[in-house]
C-alpha cells in the first residue's frame, strides 16, 4: 500500500439504483446521507444509502485503488474486511481467526471486494 502524504477525507456509498459513488459527506436535515462530488465537472449530490458509506482510509492497494470501511482485502496473512474502531480510533482487519490494526499491515493488500457486494469471500 501507498501512504497518501496529505489525508483525502472522502466517502463512498451506493445508491439506490445500486451504483458506488464517492464524494464528501453531508448529512441532511431528515437524515439521509448525500455524497457531493463533481460529475464532469459539475457539482452534484446524490443520496446514498446511509448502511453502506464507508470512509477513505488514506491509503491504496497493490493496484492503486482507493482502499475505504468494510472492503474486504486479501493480505498475506489471510482474507478479512476494514472497520473503524470507535475505542482505539483506528481502523483494523478483522478476520474469523484475528483483528489487526490496519497500519500494522505489510504493503501487500489487495482489494478483492466490499461486505455488501461479495459478503462470501469472508
Amino acid at each position: 500500500w501507498r501512504n497518501k502524504m496529505k489525508r483525502e477525507i472522502l466517502f463512498r456509498g451506493k445508491t439506490s439504483d445500486n451504483k458506488w459513488i464517492e464524494g464528501y459527506l453531508f448529512k441532511s436535515w431528515n437524515d439521509s446521507y448525500i455524497l457531493w462530488g463533481t460529475t464532469n465537472g459539475v457539482p452534484d449530490m446524490t443520496e446514498v444509502q446511509s448502511n453502506t458509506v464507508g470512509q477513505y482510509v488514506g491509503m491504496d492497494d497493490i493496484q492503486d485503488k482507493r482502499i475505504f470501511e468494510n472492503d474486504i482485502i486479501k493480505t498475506r496473512d489471510g482474507i478479512g474486511y476494514i472497520k473503524f474502531n470507535k475505542s482505539t480510533l483506528r481502523y483494523e482487519i478483522i478476520t474469523n481467526h484475528w483483528d489487526l490494526p490496519f497500519d500494522e499491515i505489510g504493503s501487500e493488500i489487495e482489494i478483492i471486494g466490499n461486505i455488501y457486494d461479495n459478503g462470501d469471500l469472508l
